[in-house]
């Protein structure tokens, strides 16, 4: 979170197998039964906002778009003003606006200005920052727009390892608004635990895959152990079956 210029004081940080199930996580918690809008801002089918769309609309999300003119791909703002304009002068949480830090078919960053506008006119944001590379992190301007929730996809910004994680910052103040969901405990939450190089965990315990759905195990001193004996016996065990 240092490394990403977000406080510990305003934020707290749930990690997510990847991106997809960072934004199924929010859609599965988000209370969309009383702030019924989602908005979303993209020039390009993602499957990880299918996936959020999906989600929210078994929870009777009213989902929304932005629109954009082509060939150029800009928002077309008059449109997406009235989206996101409200008559009243006091209202409730109007919903969710999912706003993609730019663009990734012409990677033109998009003005914080309409999150802002979003904000004053009642509703809550969540800034998809998974375009972000390390060179952003000081640009980012956080404390500036200060969004209800960020989604942040770490291979973008630490690169090799961890490489499929995601990260769902939430605001401390706009957590009380989620609501639980047993459908969100199983959409991949883990646990990162400190260890060394990939480089130099023995071969059983590197897990090549891509995406699973469940809890990085945590394991005692003991275990671990073990797990490095049978790692280097089962070495021994082949390498004496093919001199022979």
């Amino acid at each position: 979170m240092n490394f990403m210029k977000i406080s510990s004081d305003e934020y707290g940080m749930v990690s997510t197998v990847n991106r997809t199930a960072a934004f199924r996580l929010l859609a599965e918690t988000y209370p969309f039964q009383s702030n019924r809008n989602l908005l979303t801002v993209y020039d390009y089918e993602s499957e990880a906002i299918t996936a959020m769309v999906e989600s929210s609309l078994k929870r009777g999300a009213r989902v929304k778009s932005a629109c954009f003119s082509w060939p150029g791909m800009r928002i077309q703002s008059a449109k997406l003003k009235k989206l996101l304009s409200t008559k009243k002068k006091k209202t409730n949480k109007r919903g969710l606006l999912v706003f993609p830090h730019m663009s990734r078919l012409t990677g033109v960053r998009y003005p914080y200005l309409w999150m802002k506008f979003a904000q004053e006119n009642g509703w809550q944001v969540a800034l998809d920052a998974c375009s972000l590379v390390p060179k952003d992190m000081d640009t980012l301007g956080i404390t500036l727009i200060q969004p209800d929730f960020i989604i942040c996809s770490f291979f973008k910004v630490f690169g090799e390892n961890p490489s499929g994680f995601a990260g769902l910052f939430i605001k401390k103040s706009s957590r009380e608004a989620l609501e639980t969901s047993l459908m969100a405990r199983s959409l991949g939450i883990v646990s990162i635990i400190r260890a060394g190089r990939l480089s130099q965990l023995p071969e059983d315990e590197m897990d090549t895959t891509s995406s699973f759905s469940g809890p990085v195990p945590k394991f005692e001193k003991g275990e671990t152990s073990k797990r490095r004996r049978r790692g280097k016996e089962k070495k021994r065990r082949e390498t004496h079956h093919l001199k022979s």
